[in-house]
């Protein structure tokens, strides 16, 4: 009878219970499609280039020796310093820079080898080290240098360079840059309009026909996420949240890749 059947329904309700599931209307915006109407200007690729060549000068190599005297329990400050005055005299007398640093510095990693500390840039070394050594012109040797260690006297021997590269060699890398920040800039900017025109409206109708943007659907799909947009776990927890769910808002601006 219909009542044995609502008795059978009413009892085992969660039988017949289906996952929640939602629908939702999307609007999208890519980056691509604002790179036709970045305008890159002569001014955007010289301006970029000088950035280029500052970036390729800021990669000098330099290759020094250097002697140190350490300050320990042992020696005092005045006495390292002493010291190494000393050495200083003597190397700018005319001796042998790498003899001086084998008989006296105290660097166990290049005493060996003369002082040498091979081919290196900056932001390797001691910032009051790294200054005096990036300040010397080759084959001059520094005053002495305070460092954390100690007192260091350092001679440049050879400077490596970079060679600058041609505008002409870097012009399409150049365009594809400028043009790609532009790009970015008009999206940044788009994406901030539809959100405030989303933010306001009642639906995505309006603002879809405003910026001449498609209105696109998806099927229903449940917390555990679906095909498409709906696979992506932001679009699922903004879906499923208590402002669409609950509240019947539009989402905020949702960024996925580009």
């Amino acid at each position: 009878s219909d009542a044995d059947i609502k008795k059978y329904y009413d009892s085992n309700g969660k039988r017949f219970t289906t996952e929640e599931a939602v629908a939702i209307d999307y609007i999208t915006l890519k980056r691509d499609d604002f790179l036709a109407q970045a305008t890159v200007t002569e001014q955007d690729l010289q301006s970029r280039y000088e950035e280029k060549v500052k970036e390729v000068a800021s990669n000098e190599q330099r290759q020094a020796q250097h002697i140190l005297i350490t300050i320990d329990d042992k020696t005092k400050e005045a006495d390292a310093l002493k010291k190494i005055q000393d050495v200083e005299k003597r190397a700018r007398g005319g001796e042998d820079f790498g003899k001086l640093a084998k008989e006296f510095s105290q660097d166990t990693g290049s005493v060996a080898n003369g002082g040498d500390l091979g081919f290196a840039g900056r932001g390797l070394f001691d910032p009051a080290f790294e200054q005096s050594l990036f300040g010397l012109k080759q084959g001059e040797i520094s005053a002495p240098v305070r460092s954390q260690y100690g007192f260091h006297l350092i001679k440049l021997n050879k400077i490596q360079t970079a060679e600058k590269p041609a505008f002409a060699a870097l012009r399409a890398q150049l365009e594809q840059e400028a043009r790609l920040a532009k790009a970015d800039e008009l999206f940044a900017e788009q994406v901030e309009k539809l959100d405030a025109a989303v933010y306001e409206s009642a639906d995505l109708k309006d603002p879809a026909t405003t910026f001449n943007r498609p209105l696109s659907s998806t099927g229903l799909f449940v917390r555990a996420g679906g095909e498409g947009i709906a696979a992506q776990r932001k679009i699922v927890d903004n879906a499923f949240s208590d402002d669409l769910l609950k509240d019947g808002k539009n989402s905020q601006a949702i960024t996925l890749g580009d």
